[in-house]
């Protein structure tokens, strides 16, 4: 029994490559720990690296190099012509039935809108494009309404408002810059209006020279308010 505890007592004293001495006296084991750390900081870098490429590598969408406003509720691109604002001559229209317009996002909506208006006009269907993130998207611009509509109002100084049925006093929000919408506050107002009215179809209305980004924002962000809660647009010519 002694025996046995002295061997255990000196096989304690001997030096470990776990001790403080074994370290000192293990030029092997201290090349290792080297190496093991330059692998592990070389692997976070990469890893770091990795997920920074995949956040902002694609970046937004573009059509040609135009800058498209971004929107969620977009759906699949048809087939058909694009024509670019600004870029192409719009003086005369693609021979199609589906004409697809990019518009970069400071565009005048007045300017979009004109080109829809004869692209209509001319018996052919015009697809705004957007993107959601990276990807481009076609775009509608109004809905079909099926009851009484949340009024819902747009300005070119990035105030978006949302009032019930016949009533005109109306509950607003302003970005703090005054120059765009912004999608995130109409989803808040017009979600708060639904769960107070229980009304799912929205009127909205578009004033002055509003830019073409902030059209898209406030249709967006009036039919992407509630999740799962289809909430319809139609857009006011």
């Amino acid at each position: 029994m002694v025996e046995n505890k002295r061997k255990r007592l000196e096989r304690s004293r001997i030096p470990s490559a776990l001790t403080q001495e074994g370290r000192r006296n293990s030029a092997p084991f201290q090349a290792f720990v080297f190496r093991l750390r330059g692998v592990r900081i070389a692997l976070v870098i990469g890893i770091v690296a990795v997920a920074a490429s995949g956040c902002h590598g694609k970046g937004h969408a573009k059509v040609d190099g135009v800058l498209v406003p971004q929107a969620r509720s977009g759906y699949d691109v048809p087939k058909g012509p694009t024509l670019h604002i600004p870029g192409d001559d719009l003086s005369k229209l693609p021979d199609a039935p589906i004409i697809k317009i990019a518009a970069e996002r400071k565009v005048p909506w007045k300017q979009v809108k004109a080109l829809i208006e004869r692209i209509r006009a001319a018996g052919k269907q015009a697809v705004p494009l957007v993107g959601d993130r990276w990807r481009v998207r076609a775009f509608a611009l109004s809905d079909e309404t099926k009851g009484p509509t949340i009024a819902v109002t747009a300005t070119p100084d990035g105030k978006s408002c949302v009032s019930p049925p016949g009533v005109d006093e109306a509950k607003c929000v302003q970005t703090v810059g005054k120059d765009q919408i912004d999608r995130a506050y109409t989803r808040r107002l017009v979600r708060e209006a639904v769960k107070a009215y229980q009304l799912y179809d929205a009127d909205l209305e578009v004033q002055g020279d509003i830019k073409w980004a902030d059209v898209v924002r406030a249709i967006d962000g009036t039919r992407t308010c509630c999740l799962d809660t289809e909430v319809r647009v139609k857009l006011d010519w």
